[in-house]
């Protein structure tokens, strides 16, 4: 196990009573909109980090950001923004999105400034069951403090309840044809609803020294997802689930011991390893079926627990039982099928199969067609083509898609606009920024600095230490038409160094088409 994995799991508290329950009611508040043009409106997105992309009904694309959820129904012209405030959808980033037919449903994540080692809470869920004219919120699933066993097969086992949302965070939802909604949460283990989320059933999955639970099986373990000392559990990564996909009465469930399979709806389940079907690692964080022609193939992008395994893609063409693994030492977020093609989002950057997923090409450097910008980063998190035929990317640095195979693309970004009453003319961000960490691209970071023009202009941008000495130019006489833009710089000086850690200011020189100038004055703390 990973350490950043080991820091979600340190401060989880349970509360153990004695119960007979077996379904949990969660806090349900309703909110209703009447028609679409309540919601709020924008050009532009929530965020720029762009987790999760889902086609859905009414050509509605639904994009989840690390600062909330937005759609867009004409093609990313303007997107649809709903925020906590107006519909109570849950605080923080999109963690998991799913979308089937007209439900929608969407969870939420935050990381809380008040939980010491804890890198996020859950902050519930929202389901839409019109398209999103209407939303139902739901608190983070989790348990009475008196659920402390589960019925299987007629036998009991312990059970630990879930009573927080710190690190209870959902990270995948699939819904089937009948409604029934399968959620997976780390820290706050799998769970089942068919009443649209009003309920929920702990899904009870072999422990880590099984590879199957049936009636047959031994029934002497506890379901437990975190080491619990009370019971004596250590490790329990199979109960520590993180991705799941449903059709029919099948359910595949991944989690940080490896993949599960169930054809009963969650009753009965086989377990596949490294050690008994050689998928690469068994910590697996996405899932996805791909059916072309009549044929299935599975596919699952996991992440190494222990020595010995390692980054990458496992496929599997009988069900699951047997894998095989393709694209080693990619860290895969998301996969995405149209037809025979398959699209996996990596952070190395996007890549295509063309046979099922045996062997993949990378894309190209992406530029943008009309402004001739790269796009500052190579980490991909999602990615979904539409029936339009447009293929669209999220990344870590904006939304971007292309209508012709990748010969040109359009980046969509989230930026903040200036103060209309242009009080603040230009800001920088990231800010601070890690030329190390930040927008990298080609080896380098990038900080953006932003401003606006009231007219064409030539425009220069010098950046200068605490001392006011120079130590880089970042655009030199370039020709900008009026509107709002942003220059970046790499950080490094005029002899190609990073430069030290410090505050840096930046001036940017205006000269007008029409005569005249302006200057401007900005500043950039750098933090390696």
């Amino acid at each position: 196990m990973t350490n950043r994995m080991q820091k979600h799991i340190v401060l989880l508290l349970f509360t153990i009573f004695l119960s007979s329950e077996f379904a949990y009611s969660q806090v349900v508040r309703n909110y209703e909109i009447t028609e679409w043009v309540y919601l709020n409106k924008s050009s532009r997105l929530l965020g720029n980090s762009v987790t999760d992309l889902v086609y859905g009904n009414s050509n509605r694309l639904w994009i989840g950001t690390g600062r909330g959820l937005n759609s867009t129904a004409d093609n990313g012209l303007s997107f649809d923004e709903y925020t906590h405030d107006e519909f109570e959808i849950g605080i923080g980033g999109v963690s998991a999105l799913a979308v089937l037919g007209d439900i929608v449903i969407v969870a939420n994540a935050f990381d809380d400034p008040d939980v010491e080692e804890s890198n996020s809470t859950g902050s519930g869920l929202a389901i839409s069951t019109d398209n999103g004219f209407s939303w139902t919120h739901i608190d983070q699933p989790k348990d009475s403090n008196d659920a402390v066993f589960e019925l299987i097969y007629g036998d009991t086992i312990d059970a630990l309840p879930v009573v927080i949302n710190v690190d209870n965070v959902t990270f995948d939802i699939a819904i089937t044809e009948d409604s029934t909604i399968y959620i997976t949460s780390f820290a706050g283990g799998s769970r089942k609803s068919t009443d649209l989320g009003v309920t929920w059933n702990r899904i009870v999955l072999p422990p880590d020294d099984m590879d199957s639970l049936t009636a047959f099986s031994d029934h002497e373990f506890d379901l437990s997802p975190v080491d619990n000392s009370n019971f004596g559990v250590t490790g329990s990564l199979n109960h520590r689930p993180f991705s799941v996909i449903a059709w029919g009465d099948t359910v595949i469930i991944g989690t940080a011991g490896g993949i599960n399979r169930s054809y009963d709806s969650g009753v009965s389940w086989f377990k596949s390893n490294t050690g008994n079907s050689g998928i690469s690692g068994n910590w697996a964080v996405v899932l996805h079926r791909h059916v072309w022609n009549g044929n299935e193939t599975l596919l699952a992008a996991t992440r190494p627990t222990v020595e010995g395994e390692f980054l990458g893609i496992s496929l599997s063409r009988d069900g699951g039982e047997n894998w095989r693994t393709v694209l080693s030492d990619e860290r895969v977020w998301n996969f995405s099928s149209d037809d025979s093609v398959i699209y996996a989002a990596a952070d190395s950057g996007l890549f295509k199969s063309v046979d099922g997923g045996v062997t993949w090409a990378s894309f190209p450097p992406i530029i943008d067609g009309a402004t001739g910008d790269p796009l500052y980063t190579q980490t991909f998190y999602s990615v979904i083509k539409t029936p339009d035929n447009r293929l669209w990317a999220g990344t870590a640095g904006g939304l971007i898609y292309t209508d012709n195979n990748s010969s040109s693309w359009t980046i969509l970004r989230a930026v903040k606009p200036l103060t209309e009453d242009l009080s603040v003319r230009t800001y920088s961000y990231p800010n601070p920024f890690s030329p190390s960490r930040h927008n990298r691209l080609g080896g380098d970071g990038y900080v953006r600095f932003h401003y606006s023009l009231s007219e064409r202009s030539t425009v220069s941008i010098n950046v200068y230490d605490f001392s006011m000495t120079l130590v880089a130019k970042a655009v030199k006489s370039v020709s900008r038409d009026k509107g709002e833009w942003d220059e970046v710089w790499n950080g490094r000086n005029g002899f190609g160094s990073v430069v030290a850690n410090g505050t840096y200011f930046y001036k940017i020189i205006v000269n007008k088409s029409s005569g005249g100038g302006e200057v401007h004055w900005g500043k950039v703390m750098v933090i390696e």
